[in-house]
């Protein structure tokens, strides 16, 4: 009996340790699949590089004079331009590894403030990694207009993919060549210079039926929601715009090879539920509708879009990341283990009980014959 008592506790000890593992917070690397998607990243305020799309078209538009530099022997007559440095943007550093590649398309808005001179003006454009020029290209500009910004572009291709390593930095320098001074326009909807860029600097770690998590490796304020696009598609219903939305903590991912992200989690509320019950997130630097950026889409319940998979529809979600695969088994594990005790080792215990209350009156009556004796 004393084998068997033992090993019923091993059984239930196994189950109880197995149940406890299922359930514990998983401490797993989850696998990450990334997706390039095409950015615009736009020069802004105080020379910083980043995603950021200014929305409002009412907000008015950054400006920088540009002085040319040339010679002037006599007035109005001009000649022997010079580059001039017009600035460079530079990024925060980025939070976790990111890949660049392809075709940078440089685009830029501005105006020249003279008149009465064949400005003929050039730029220079530069991605830079780390401070070190990556993709470079020279454009000429065969028309100009003083009384109106215009825009011009170029472009330059990556010669082979950049990882970017957590802490890098990525910035665009311009340089400007004329016989004319110029503005040059920035930082709002109907101004976007900056360049557009293919990167995978977001991942969709999850999605459920109201909030998704995700991370950001420019690691933006997205607080600030009216300045990026997410979009809750719940069964052919798109939630934007007026949507509510709540921004949180989404805890630490760790991604394999040793890289931990930072998630953020997205919350959307007043939802309106469509025919159906697909559940689709999308989440962009900047609103689809105008091509300013693609958007990183993942639906619930797949590993599509950033990587990960879906949500449960834990509306309530914790913000606890646990690992339930097997959970339905690691319940019953425990019911049987459970069930082991209550039906097999008490019955066991009863038997054994039983047993030795029949030895101790078998041990009286042999005692008393012996006495009769």
């Amino acid at each position: 009996m004393n084998r068997f008592k033992a090993l019923v506790l091993i059984v239930i000890a196994i189950a109880l340790l197995s149940s406890m593992i299922i359930l514990l917070p998983s401490g797993e690397a989850e696998e990450v699949k990334r997706e390039m998607k095409n950015v615009h990243v736009n020069l802004k305020a105080n020379e910083i590089f980043n995603p950021e799309f200014e929305q409002k078209e009412e907000t008015e538009p950054q400006t920088k004079r540009i002085h040319a530099d040339y010679d002037e022997p006599i007035p109005q007559t001009r000649n022997n331009r010079r580059w001039v440095d017009v600035g460079t943007w530079t990024s925060d550093s980025v939070s976790a590894d990111m890949t660049i590649q392809g075709t940078v398309r440089f685009n830029i808005w501005f105006q020249e403030i003279d008149e009465g001179y064949d400005n003929q003006p050039e730029w220079q454009f530069d991605i830079l990694i780390n401070g070190e020029s990556v993709a470079h290209t020279e454009t000429g500009v065969t028309n100009s207009d003083p009384d109106q910004p215009i825009e011009i572009s170029g472009s330059a291709t990556l010669n082979d993919p950049i990882t970017m390593k957590s802490g890098d930095t990525i910035g665009m320098k311009i340089q400007y060549m004329g016989f004319e001074d110029s503005d040059l326009y920035f930082d709002n909807i109907q101004y976007d210079s900056g360049a557009s860029i293919d990167m995978d600097s977001i991942i969709i770690w999850s999605v459920d039926s109201s909030s998704a998590k995700f991370t950001d490796i420019w690691g933006l304020n997205w607080d600030r929601n009216e300045k990026y696009f997410c979009s809750l598609n719940y069964g052919g219903q798109v939630n934007q715009g007026d949507v509510e939305t709540e921004i949180s903590d989404g805890g630490t991912k760790e991604g394999g090879n040793g890289t931990s992200y930072q998630a953020i989690r997205i919350k959307f509320k007043n939802i309106e539920k469509g025919s159906d019950n697909s559940i689709i997130v999308t989440i962009a630097y900047g609103p689809l509708d105008n091509g300013t950026s693609e958007g990183w889409t993942m639906e619930a319940g797949s590993s599509s879009g950033g990587g990960g998979s879906g949500g449960d529809g834990d509306d309530d979600d914790s913000g606890l990341d646990t690992t339930m695969i097997g959970g339905v088994g690691a319940v019953v594990v425990i019911l049987g283990g459970v069930f082991v005790y209550l039906f097999v080792f008490k019955k066991g215990a009863d038997e054994e009980e039983d047993d030795e209350e029949y030895d101790e009156e078998y041990d009286e009556e042999y005692e008393d014959d012996e006495e009769e004796e």
